[in-house]
C-alpha cells in the first residue's frame, strides 16, 4: 500500500511542478513584454522617465499569486510525512518556497541573502532531479555585501542558465560557483561555472543580445535567449546604465557572468529625485 502511496505522491509532484514552472514561464514573459512595452510609450521628460523605470521594473516581476499551488504542494508534503517520506516532503516544501519568492513580487528590491535563499532553494530541486551531478558553492568573504539591494531574481535565471547550457553535457564534478565582493562603492557579484565554455563569435552574439534587450524581450515570438538581456535590462532600470552584467568565457574552461550595481542604493533613489527637482 504504501508503495502505490509513494508512486501516486511522486506523479502527482512532477505534474504540479510541470504545471507551476509552465504557469510561472508564460506569466513572466507575457508580463515582461507588457512592461516593455509600456516603457516604449511613455514620454521621455524627466519626471516621466522616473515613473517609467518604477513601473517598468514593478510590471517585469509582477506575477499572479496562485494559491491553489502553495494548497497544493502542501497537501502533497503533509501526505508525504505521513507516509514517512521525509526526501519528498522536504522537495515540496522547498518547491513551494521557490514559488512564493518567484510569484510574490511588487516591484520592490530585495536583500542580495534573499537570493541567496533563493538560489539555494533552487539548487535543492536541482538536486532532486539530478541528484549530485550539480554542485553550488557560494563563497561570501564580506557579510555586509548581503545587506546591499538589487532586483529579485537576478542569481536564479543565470544559474538556470548556467545548468542547461553551460554545464549540459558535463556529466561529472559540475560546479556552479557564487561570489560576491565590494568595491568603490560597487558590490562585484559573480557567476561561474566550470563548463564548455564559449567561443569568441558565440560570446559576441551574446554580448549582442545583452547590449539590446529591449529590441530582444519585444520580439512576440522570442521564448528562448532572454534570461541574461532581461537580467541586465532590470539591473539597468533599478541602478542606472553604469551597471548590469558583463561575460567573461574561456572555450572548455567555463563561463563567469559579472554583475557589478551600487552599495548603497538609496543614494540612487535621492540621485534621481533630486535630478528630477532639478528640473522644475
Amino acid at each position: 500500500m504504501n508503495y502505490y502511496i509513494v508512486i501516486l505522491l511522486i506523479i502527482i509532484l512532477l505534474l504540479v511542478l510541470l504545471l507551476g514552472i509552465v504557469l510561472h514561464i508564460l506569466v513572466r514573459l507575457k508580463r515582461e513584454r507588457d512592461a516593455l512595452s509600456q516603457e516604449l510609450s511613455l514620454q521621455s521628460f524627466a519626471r516621466t522617465e522616473l515613473i517609467k523605470k518604477q513601473i517598468d521594473l514593478s510590471m517585469l516581476q509582477e506575477q499572479i499569486n496562485p494559491h491553489f499551488l502553495y494548497n497544493t504542494l502542501e497537501a502533497i508534503r503533509s501526505q508525504a510525512e505521513l507516509a514517512d517520506q521525509t526526501e519528498i516532503s522536504n522537495a515540496t516544501e522547498t518547491l513551494g518556497n521557490y514559488f512564493r519568492y518567484c510569484i510574490n513580487s511588487h516591484g520592490e528590491p530585495v536583500h542580495l541573502f534573499e537570493e541567496l535563499q533563493n538560489i539555494q532553494d533552487y539548487y535543492q530541486i536541482i538536486r532532486f532531479r539530478f541528484f549530485d551531478r550539480i554542485n553550488m558553492v557560494i563563497d561570501i568573504k564580506d557579510a555586509s555585501v548581503l545587506q546591499t539591494y538589487l532586483p529579485r531574481l537576478t542569481i536564479q535565471p543565470i544559474v538556470e542558465n548556467a545548468i542547461n547550457h553551460g554545464l549540459k553535457d558535463k556529466i561529472h564534478h559540475a560546479v556552479i560557483t557564487i561570489s560576491a565582493e565590494k568595491s568603490d562603492n560597487i558590490v562585484y557579484l559573480k557567476i561561474s561555472d566550470n563548463g564548455c565554455g564559449m567561443e569568441e563569435e558565440q560570446l559576441r552574439e551574446l554580448e549582442d543580445r545583452i547590449a539590446h534587450p529591449v529590441e530582444l524581450i519585444m520580439q512576440q515570438k522570442r521564448k528562448h535567449g532572454i534570461a541574461l538581456p532581461n537580467v541586465h535590462h532590470r539591473i539597468q532600470l533599478m541602478f542606472g546604465s553604469l551597471y548590469g552584467i558583463h561575460i567573461q568565457s574561456i572555450p572548455g574552461e567555463g563561463t563567469d557572468i559579472c554583475i557589478d550595481y551600487p552599495i548603497d542604493y538609496t543614494k540612487i533613489i535621492k540621485g534621481q529625485h533630486e535630478r528630477i527637482d532639478q528640473t522644475h
